[in-house]
């Protein structure tokens, strides 16, 4: 056992059922477990029972052993009572530290209905999810132009129930009230089929769902919602994001080079910086919905890597360019460092065998300790100087130019 208090417990697994987890709970986890409880207390006025909410935290490997039935973009489930969820190092590349903590909170809210509901099997799909999403404070994040109005139509993608439920849970209960919408939580608990749904909802809110939800799509702030999904909606949506990413590289680099232009379409299976061209998978991620469930701000940080990758081989044009610097530089700027260490092993940086792993945060550290070192400007005599080499065998000569020591000269530095 990792952590106890009177409402809850941290597991780091069962002996009969799980291999042991790597992760060791700190005082941020308990502490958003406890106020998510708190507030989940205070939210449905009850008093959580001792020892009702179980929760497993488990690797990445581990937990997949235990929802092999649900697709992959899954990183928590609540069965039976207990919630499963990812330890946040198995899916931080994901989940940074905000999102992991609304996500946690997420489980945590299923567990809290499935309790105040006595495990009711026929709570609808949408209801758990909407409300979910709304106590955990995703709802910021979610697709607001999704197409609502098959809410509550039978087998709908779990895409819409995410989005569209969230945004339905919200209205009703900031615009009738908590305590209305606790009344209806109180008339489902003990229907005996999902059918009976509309109707205790027409018992509390005199209309039925289908009527409630058009009057959320006549609502001034939400007519986006009824935009349906489309490539220009896309493109619109991921201009935007690149006109601003662009005006940073812009600075770091001190030039003037153009990646407004880019089209985004198709697959990332070619850069041709030259004639402004980079395709960019619009089948990943959140804007194709049958095929992914990713947030709008995940999908931003993928266009961004892949843009900053653009920019640099614009940047330099030319092929000899060391990947570890590329890959360096597209892990720096993007941010990924955060939280990250390096050990002796970069000290192999250069070598022929290094993993593409080691050449992206090897290179992304270097580079951090030379602008912070030495400063950015020597770091962009350094690249201004690798403009027109005909060979990547001449890096470290222009390095040491620049710098009065040798690459490895440095990454033994780096480890003093």
């Amino acid at each position: 056992m990792l952590f106890y208090n009177k409402h809850f417990y941290v597991l780091e697994g069962e002996m009969t059922l799980f291999l042991k987890s790597t992760l060791l709970i700190d005082e941020n986890i308990s502490k958003i477990v406890n106020d998510a409880v708190s507030e989940y207390n205070k939210f449905y006025n009850i008093t959580l029972p001792e020892d009702t909410l179980v929760i497993h935290i488990l690797d990445k490997t581990t937990f997949k052993k235990f929802c092999v039935a649900k697709p992959d973009f899954v990183v928590g489930f609540v069965m039976q009572g207990k919630v499963y969820i990812c330890e946040h190092e198995s899916i931080k590349d994901r989940y940074d530290e905000i999102e992991y903590k609304k996500l946690l909170r997420h489980e945590i809210a299923h567990a809290f209905l499935n309790c105040y509901t006595n495990l009711n099997q026929f709570i609808p799909k949408w209801l758990h999810e909407g409300l979910a999403v709304y106590l955990s404070g995703q709802i910021a994040n979610r697709d607001k132009s999704i197409n609502m109005i098959k809410l509550f139509d039978k087998n709908q993608d779990t895409y819409l129930y995410y989005n569209g439920a969230g945004i339905f849970i919200k209205y009703i209960i900031e615009t009738y009230k908590k305590n209305k919408f606790i009344d209806f939580l109180d008339l489902i608990s003990n229907i005996k089929s999902e059918n009976e749904v509309n109707k205790c909802f027409i018992k509390i809110y005199n209309k039925t769902l289908k009527a409630m939800l058009k009057d959320i799509l006549k609502c001034n702030e939400c007519t986006s919602y009824k935009k349906k999904f489309s490539l220009n909606y896309f493109k619109k949506e991921i201009y935007k994001n690149i006109k601003s990413y662009s005006i940073k590289l812009k600075k770091f680099f001190e030039c003037d080079i153009s990646c407004e232009k880019i089209f985004i379409k198709g697959y990332v299976e070619d850069i041709d910086p030259k004639n402004n061209y980079a395709k960019i998978n619009t089948n990943l991620y959140m804007f194709n919905p049958r095929k992914s469930y990713y947030k709008l701000d995940s999908y931003y940080k993928y266009v961004s890597k892949y843009l900053t990758r653009f920019f640099i081989l614009k940047y330099f044009s030319n092929n000899n360019i060391p990947n570890w610097l590329i890959e360096g530089l597209v892990c720096y700027l993007n941010d990924e460092l955060k939280g990250m260490n390096y050990n002796e092993k970069i000290l192999h940086l250069l070598d022929d065998e290094a993993t593409p792993i080691l050449k992206k945060f090897g290179g992304g550290f270097l580079i951090s300790h030379l602008i912070k070192k030495y400063s950015k400007e020597k770091f962009l005599m350094f690249l201004i100087s690798l403009k027109n080499i005909k060979s990547d065998s001449v890096v470290n000569t222009k390095f040491k130019r620049v710098y009065n020591k040798n690459i490895k000269d440095i990454l033994n530095e780096m480890l003093l």
